[in-house]
């Protein structure tokens, strides 16, 4: 059985990634936006949980219900869904 060993939120872009392991979507905005998130998430590399993480979007976004936060993920202040993020272990 798997335990949740932490519990954070992301925004639409780190979601995807997770989701998908793939960051192509972000080569639409161009490379100073890759390089800004790739340094974000090289950033809280080292602090987030050691396991796998695992994304879920809450009622409240799965609409239009973007909201500004700090993405736990890649450490930018974002308008974006808000989805919970959790390391299994």
């Amino acid at each position: 059985m798997a335990s949740v060993i932490g519990e954070m939120f992301c925004c639409d872009d780190c979601a995807s990634s997770i989701a998908n392991g793939d960051t192509s979507g972000l080569d639409y905005y161009g490379p100073d936006y890759r390089a800004t998130w790739e340094a974000g998430v090289e950033a809280t590399a080292s602090e987030l949980p050691d396991g796998y993480p695992v994304i879920a979007c809450p009622e409240d976004c799965a609409g239009d219900d973007k909201r500004e936060f700090m993405c736990d993920f890649c450490s930018r202040n974002v308008y974006s869904h808000k989805f919970d993020l959790a390391f299994l272990a």
